[in-house]
């Protein structure tokens, strides 16, 4: 009797039934049992929980005004969890995560804001069900009143930095992109140089939100080249996501982000502020101390690496391939294929000015290439009827300057019919002795040569020089006549009798 009478006493001290209800002979009973009837900590913890899971505000809060006079009592009730019901959550868990933020701040009065150690470890404890620390839910799981819930965890010590799989609640606060509760936030000292779990940082977690307002407040708290786990930094982010006119990577570059940072391949922010075509950020990087002569792509091999400008020329980028020659590039770097940027302005018909630029920085006009064909920049401007032809012949390119094959730049514009610049050539003194008789006669006026020459790749002299690549001669199969020991195999032949073809038979 005693049992079913603290049960009932319990029902009706939490659900206030109607006492006139209950039988006469038992109402004395119930009485006495209502009035002791005090329930343990741990009953008035399981039954918040249960009340919370429901989401009834009114009789679980009636539970911790009736037998939470202990301010002990009632914060175990609302901070204490049960691994045997509703997945060791606490009733404070239950509330946050189902975003029931006005039930949320009932149950935190009950939490004073001058607890223990040992309640404080309770408070930060993370989620079991979730893993989910109280501030990391409240700002994932977040509506408005977010920042009332936060502000009052963090009056009762709730740790900033506590971690969900590497990452802090501080990182949902840049996504979640309010301010007002960032700057809370760090006003209490979170660690703003913190990480996401794949290693990316707030800077480029605020350049991913795409908010200026986020970012321009983080690069004043930040470290502004903090990299990732590629080593990347949000510049290099700010360049593969935005669109123009690129106001967030000019906000790093003006903070005093460092564009000459290269990643874990050695690539630094140019090769990716190439695709943009945008010139401002071309010389916005340079401007910051951007390197003109940063690789453009990883090393692989032994060969030379590729350049900025080799990587601006082949793209057909003029307008980068000159901000960088106006940033003092080095023009003497070859690529792979032994090239100069001097070649590849000549040979990609890029526009004189350029040329002239490339030559004012001590370019080689007598430089070969370092393929098989040796071609030199005077024949690459004939070849493609450039009006740079002349501008190379004032800064002392060779007129009789051949290519590993012994073409000159003459006998070029000879077979291409262009007598203008061929008339040219000979005005700087380029050697008629080099041409064909039948390709002299085509000047004006006809020029005689002094001995009767013939096409000069079979001059034994010259050829000796070229390095054309070799044939490829096909793999030799050496047949052998020795007979093979079958029974070396590791398997063994089916007999003969075996291979022959048995006709069907009915």
């Amino acid at each position: 009797m005693a049992v079913s009478l603290a049960s009932l006493a319990a029902t009706l001290a939490e659900s206030q039934l109607n006492y006139e209800a209950i039988r006469p002979d038992t109402k004395d009973a119930v009485a006495e049992a209502v009035l002791g009837f005090k329930p343990s900590p741990a009953q008035l913890a399981l039954r918040v929980r249960e009340l919370v899971a429901a989401d009834q505000l009114a009789p679980a809060e009636n539970l911790l005004v009736r037998w939470g006079q202990d301010e002990m009592t009632a914060c175990w009730a609302v901070l204490s969890r049960d691994e045997t019901s509703l997945g060791g959550q606490s009733s404070l868990d239950l509330s946050v995560k189902a975003c029931n933020y006005p039930l949320t701040l009932v149950l935190l009065k009950y939490v004073p804001t001058d607890l223990s150690n040992e309640m404080i470890a309770l408070l930060n404890e993370p989620n079991p069900f979730t893993g989910h620390s109280l501030l990391y839910a409240a700002v994932l799981y977040s509506n408005r009143h977010t920042a009332t819930v936060v502000n009052e965890l963090l009056r009762r010590k709730a740790d900033l930095n506590s971690q969900r799989q590497g990452e802090t609640m501080l990182v949902n606060c840049v996504r979640r992109a309010d301010l007002s509760l960032l700057r809370r936030v760090v006003e209490h000292r979170a660690d703003v140089n913190v990480k996401t779990a794949n290693g990316t940082t707030l800077l480029q977690v605020a350049v991913e939100r795409g908010n200026p307002e986020i970012l321009s407040f983080l690069l004043s708290c930040c470290d502004v080249n903090a990299v990732d786990r590629n080593g990347s930094t949000a510049l290099v982010s700010a360049l593969r996501q935005g669109k123009p006119p690129y106001e967030l990577a000019h906000m790093l570059l003006d903070a005093g982000c460092d564009p000459s940072v290269p990643d874990v391949d050695g690539i630094q922010c140019l090769p990716y502020a190439m695709a943009t075509r945008d010139v401002a950020i071309y010389q916005a990087i340079l401007e910051h101390r951007g390197d003109p002569d940063a690789l453009a792509e990883p090393r692989r091999d032994r060969s030379a690496p590729s350049r900025m400008l080799h990587a601006a020329a082949q793209a057909h980028n003029e307008d980068l391939v000159r901000c960088l020659l106006e940033a003092a590039a080095t023009v003497s770097h070859t690529d792979a294929r032994g090239r100069t940027i001097l070649h590849m302005a000549l040979g990609l018909s890029f526009a004189e000015k350029t040329v002239e630029m490339i030559l004012e920085l001590q370019g080689d006009p007598n430089a070969r290439q370092g393929d098989f064909q040796g071609e030199t920049p005077l024949r690459l401007a004939v070849l493609k009827n450039s009006p740079a032809v002349s501008l190379l012949l004032r800064m002392r390119a060779d007129p009789n300057g051949a290519n590993l094959g012994g073409y000159s730049a003459l006998f070029g514009a000879c077979v291409s019919g262009n007598l203008d610049t061929a008339r040219t050539l000979l005005a700087f003194r380029a050697d008629v002795d080099n041409l064909d008789r039948k390709w002299a006669q085509l000047l004006d006026p006809p020029r005689e040569v002094s001995f009767d020459a013939v096409a000069p790749k079979h001059r034994a002299t010259l050829w000796a020089q070229a390095r054309y690549r070799p044939r490829r001669k096909a793999p030799r199969v050496e047949v052998s006549e020795e007979p093979v020991d079958l029974d070396a195999l590791p398997f063994a032949l089916p007999p003969i009798e075996r291979l022959k073809r048995v006709g069907r038979t009915r």
